[in-house]
């Protein structure tokens, strides 16, 4: 068996339980999360693979046997958003993350403008990531509503461990880029509890043998009741 490119990220698998706390204001949300996870290969995730890749016409990836090694993980983070320009057809939300844990260590600080029609009462579309739902909303408000967005970020980041590697064990590694940006842009229509989004995210190198930095397109359907 060949094993993986020792420059390239390590295979990981991982599964975790998400709780979090919303506290709106009228110009304000405030969320507190708490992350409990298993890293590893008790996670399920290089079985699943494995499984999908024998049931459908596609190569297996023997490098499963070379991922991270078995790790409890636990995360806190709190995510701040302030409004600013609150219009019917315009506003500016700025906004920081602070995340402490043995998964992801960081600081990022970030903005989003939206411009639209009848842009709802909300806090925008979240990306998708570990603590978020879809759409940061107050209510919901079952007009029509149409807006294109922006939004860029930059963080800070201290540890990493799907680019670190375990915690208290030797294992695959990378060596990581302290400083990552990220560049989102798309479009959001809302009516009657349903949110269809498009969006465009590019993202900064993560490490330091990243041939390039990278993008991905995401295309998300969501209900709010």
């Amino acid at each position: 068996m060949v094993p993986p490119d020792p420059n390239d990220r390590p295979y990981a698998g991982y599964i975790y339980l998400s709780f979090t706390n919303y506290y709106f204001s009228k110009n304000s949300l405030s969320s507190y999360n708490f992350e409990l996870g298993l890293l590893g290969p008790s996670s399920g995730a290089g079985f699943m693979q494995k499984l999908l890749h024998q049931n459908t016409p596609s190569s297996d990836l023997p490098a499963w046997d070379y991922q991270l090694h078995d790790e409890v993980t636990f995360n806190l983070s709190n995510a701040e958003y302030f409004k600013y320009l609150k219009k019917e057809y315009q506003d500016l939300i700025l906004n920081y993350n602070i995340a402490l844990g043995t998964v992801d260590t960081s600081v990022t600080v970030g903005l989003s403008y939206r411009l639209g029609y009848h842009i709802k009462d909300d806090f925008g579309i979240a990306p998708i990531k570990a603590g978020f739902e879809n759409a940061l909303s107050l209510h919901n408000n079952k007009q029509f509503s149409f807006y294109f967005y922006a939004s860029s970020a930059l963080s800070y980041v201290v540890r990493d461990i799907f680019l670190d590697g375990n915690t208290f064990q030797d294992s695959p590694s990378v060596d990581k880029s302290k400083f990552l940006a990220q560049v989102n842009i798309g479009a959001v229509l809302e009516y009657q509890g349903y949110i269809l989004s498009l969006s465009d995210t590019y993202l900064s190198k993560e490490y330091s043998t990243q041939e390039a930095s990278h993008g991905y397109g995401s295309l998300s359907l969501a209900y709010k009741f």
